[in-house]
Formats: C-alpha cells, sequence, structure tokens
C-alpha cells in the first residue's frame, strides 16, 4: 500500500524537523571542542576528564552524522516515490515501523533477515 500525499508530506517535515535539530546540535558540540579552552590545563585527572569528555563529543558527533545521512537519504525517498517501500523485496513497509524509525529503508522481515544472516555469520 501506498503512503498518501498526506502522509508523505507529514514525514517529509517530520524528517526535516529532526534533521536541522541535528544540525544545531552538531554546531554546538563542534563550537564546544574548541582545542584552545581550558581542557589542556590541571592535573592529571583533569585532564582525563577533559579526555573522556572530548571522546564522548565525537562519538555523539559521529552518530548524529550517521543519522543525518539516513535522513537525508529518506528524504531522498519521498523524492523519489520510493519512500515506504523496502529497498530489498519492494514490499511496503508497515506504517508502524516508519513511525518507530522514518528513515529506515527494509521492512520488518528483511530487517529480521539481515539480523539472522549477521547473527549467524558472527557465530562461525
Amino acid at each position: 500500500m501506498k503512503l498518501s500525499k498526506n502522509k508523505l508530506q507529514t514525514f517529509r517535515g517530520q524528517l526535516q524537523k529532526q534533521h536541522d535539530e541535528i544540525i544545531v546540535k552538531l554546531k554546538e558540540l563542534t563550537q564546544s571542542t574548541d582545542p584552545t579552552t581550558e581542557e589542556s590545563q590541571g592535573d592529571l585527572a583533569d585532564q582525563a576528564n577533559a579526555d573522556a569528555s572530548s571522546a564522548f563529543r565525537i562519538k555523539i558527533q559521529k552518530h548524529a552524522r550517521i543519522l543525518l545521512a539516513e535522513i537525508d537519504i529518506a528524504l531522498r525517498r519521498i523524492e523519489a516515490g520510493t519512500f515506504g517501500e523496502c529497498s530489498e523485496c519492494g514490499e511496503s513497509i508497515s506504517g508502524a515501523r516508519i513511525l518507530a524509525s522514518p528513515a529506515t529503508t527494509l521492512c520488518i522481515d528483511c530487517k529480521a533477515e539481515l539480523e539472522s544472516e549477521k547473527s549467524r555469520f558472527l557465530k562461525k
């Protein structure tokens, strides 16, 4: 079942809002990682704390960039008319799955199969 134009507009709006919020957060994180801050001063405990804080910010930035890429793909799929279709089997992705993860490209069956294959591969 194809998504209605109204639903597509709703998802486009949600995805664009998420995109814009992530951009703002990334800018804030980038500004807070200024190397000229006082993080380079202090005792070893302060230095370790600063290093851990910096590593955590970098991890958050990486995750945010991955999410941005997924959102961009979803927005392009909306424009191409393929949003809501499984990229593996071509069937419709359930509305509940799209609501839970609008950037998803796989239906629940294909996602389960992929996870099963990963699991089998890791056990070897």
